[in-house]
């Protein structure tokens, strides 16, 4: 990949990039406990709103303090390739989706649906089954396709498996 350096056995004498490190995961941090909290405090409640927000602008200011650090705590492509930045972002919102869903599902089967732990295990199976048979193709069809076609098709493969 371009900008990225894996020397083994090399030393990196570069300082940690501890300003960074703290933003990136005080975002991190602010987040998660705002979707963790957000139900149980009110979702417009003022402890919420602030987490949100802190976490937007440290996720903002991470962008030039990383562009500007001479061991960045991200790849510097990472921060300075839009399409990048923006592919990152839009996955890991997908991923979260995806992820929570994986949570939130069989919670809504059993208190909702009413459906016994049993029940729920066996209906929400097919879903890693197709995940471990998937896996391999996509790494097969990578050699076949470009990266964008290839992420629509998992993403239209991630709305037929839901539905």
């Amino acid at each position: 990949m371009r900008g990225m350096r894996f020397d083994a056995g090399v030393k990196d004498t570069r300082p940690f990039d501890l300003f960074g490190a703290s933003l990136l995961g005080g975002a991190v941090t602010a987040l998660t406990l705002a979707f963790n909290r957000g139900a149980a405090w009110g979702w417009s409640s003022t402890p919420i709103i602030a987490l949100i927000a802190g976490a937007l602008v440290a996720f903002a200011a991470l962008v030039p303090v990383e562009r500007a650090s001479p061991a960045p705590v991200l790849p510097r492509i990472a921060v300075t390739d839009a399409a990048i930045r923006w592919g990152t972002l839009t996955r890991g919102l997908l991923n979260g989706v995806h992820m929570g869903n994986f949570v939130v599902l069989p919670l809504y089967l059993m208190d909702v649906a009413h459906m016994g732990p049993v029940a729920v295990s066996l209906a929400l199976a097919p879903r890693p089954l197709a995940m471990g048979i998937a896996s391999p193709l996509a790494s097969r069809l990578a050699g076949f396709t470009s990266a964008p076609r290839l992420t629509v098709f998992a993403a239209l493969s991630m709305l037929v498996g839901a539905s």
